[in-house]
């Protein structure tokens, strides 16, 4: 039975191999389209205290990347999830990411495309277990992507790329609980994202205009140092925030 199984998956894979790997006389390859699919991760977030937490949520871009062309997309995810600390509050967090891009690509199978644009990355937290004034917090960084995507299409059904920006912030601020009307300055910092793509298609297809892509990524995430009143006498200071995240995403792409 482990066998037969053994095989048949073995089979699978050569014959998606070869249908992916062929190359037709002048195939034209998928690089526009919309997507949407989910994402998860494993974050470490370092301020007063050292936090760690895996998040999940559901993620979305659109692209118009054609060969030698104009450049245009778009970014978005939305994730959830749990921080927690051995020796302080757990932190209940979100984060929300919109990014709009625009350059110019080269290329046809190897396609290279430089881009910038502009970006919001909004992070929520809530302390766990503990109410009154301060227990929320909200870091916001709006930033200007600079970046550049490098894709290689093995055919019309596969491709691999890398995609690398640095997100530096041109503003960034916090806001309490409490203090919505308030807004605290940040320090400008940069954050970097560093994402591996890997799209495909599967052999003989049902719908012809979909393919699937799962993509391996790297980000960061820095807020700067800032000032912050909790009462009406007292303030507090925030100190640097910074955090890494690891993670997988996968999407259907329409084209």
């Amino acid at each position: 039975m482990i066998k037969q199984i053994s095989f048949q998956v073995l089979a699978f894979i050569a014959i998606w191999s070869a249908s992916c790997f062929a190359k037709p006389g002048d195939y034209i390859p998928v690089t526009s389209g919309v997507s949407v699919g989910v994402r998860g991760s494993w974050m470490k977030w370092k301020a007063e205290n050292n936090f760690s937490g895996y998040f999940v949520g559901p993620s979305a871009t659109v692209d118009f990347r054609k060969p030698n062309f104009i450049y245009g997309g778009g970014r978005f995810f939305l994730t959830y999830g749990d921080l927690g600390s051995s020796n302080c509050f757990g932190r209940r967090s979100q984060f929300l990411n919109l990014e709009g891009r625009f350059g110019y690509s080269f290329g046809k199978n190897f396609i290279f495309t430089p881009y910038t644009g502009l970006g919001y990355i909004n992070t929520e937290m809530t302390l766990k277990g503990q109410g009154g004034l301060c227990h929320k917090k909200a870091f916001t960084n709006i930033y200007v992507p600079v970046g550049a995507v490098i894709t290689y299409h093995f055919s019309d059904r596969l491709s691999f790329g890398v995609d690398y920006e640095y997100m530096p912030a041109i503003d960034s601020y916090a806001r309490e609980a409490d203090f919505k009307s308030v807004r605290w300055n940040l320090g400008d910092k940069g954050s970097h994202n560093v994402e591996l793509p890997l799209q495909f298609m599967f052999p003989n297809p049902r719908f012809k205009k979909v393919q699937y892509r799962i993509t391996p990524f790297f980000r960061t995430y820095t807020y700067g140092r800032g000032e912050i009143s909790c009462t009406t006498s007292d303030s507090a200071t925030i100190s640097s925030q910074w955090a890494y995240e690891v993670g997988l995403k996968y999407d259907v792409v329409f084209f």
